[in-house]
C-alpha cells in the first residue's frame, strides 16, 4: 500500500470530532453588576466542529516526524491525546524511549521518527509468530506519522 493511501486509510478511520459549544443561559439584571440566574434566557449555542482531519493537520503543521526530539514528540503525543486523535495506549507507544543499560538519553537528540516506526513495522511484519496485535499498532501510528508528515510536506 502506498504512503497517500496509508494515509488516507488513517485518516479517514478518524471518525471522533470535537465540539464546542458556548451557550448564555443567564441574563444580566439591570444593575448590571448582579446575574440573576432565575430569569433564565435560553439563546442559541454557538458550535464550532472541527474535523478530526483539520485537528491532525494543525498539529502536524507544527512538527517534523522525520527530526524531532523526544521531547517534541512527547509534546506532539500529548497534542493529539488530548484532541482525542490517539488513545493513551498509542500515546505511551509512540513516546517510549527505550535506553539500553548505561547509557544516558538525550531528549533534544533529533530522530527520525517516521523512519524508526516504518522499519519497526516492516519487522513487525516479517515475525510469523506475530500474534499479539504488534504489527496493528505499529501500522496505525505509522499510519498516523506518514499523515502528520504529508501536512508538512
Amino acid at each position: 500500500m502506498a504512503i497517500s493511501a496509508l494515509s488516507n486509510s488513517y485518516i479517514a478511520n478518524l471518525t471522533a470530532k470535537n465540539t464546542y459549544s458556548a451557550n448564555s443561559s443567564q441574563q444580566i439584571s439591570p444593575d448590571k453588576n448582579n446575574v440573576d440566574a432565575t430569569k433564565s434566557l435560553q439563546s442559541p449555542s454557538s458550535v464550532v466542529t472541527i474535523s478530526s482531519q483539520a485537528q491532525l493537520a494543525n498539529i502536524g503543521s507544527k512538527y517534523d516526524v522525520t527530526n524531532m526530539s523526544s521531547r517534541e514528540m512527547e509534546t506532539m503525543a500529548g497534542e493529539l491525546k488530548n484532541n482525542g486523535l490517539i488513545n493513551s495506549k498509542d500515546y505511551l507507544n509512540l513516546t517510549f524511549v527505550l535506553t539500553p543499560p548505561g547509557a544516558t538519553h538525550n531528549e533534544n537528540a533529533k530522530v527520525n521518527y517516521l523512519q524508526q516506526f516504518e522499519d519497526r513495522l516492516e519487522l513487525s511484519k516479517r515475525d510469523s509468530v506475530n500474534k499479539n496485535g504488534h504489527s496493528q499498532m505499529l501500522e496505525t501510528l505509522t499510519n498516523l506519522l506518514q499523515s502528520i508528515n504529508t501536512n508538512i510536506s
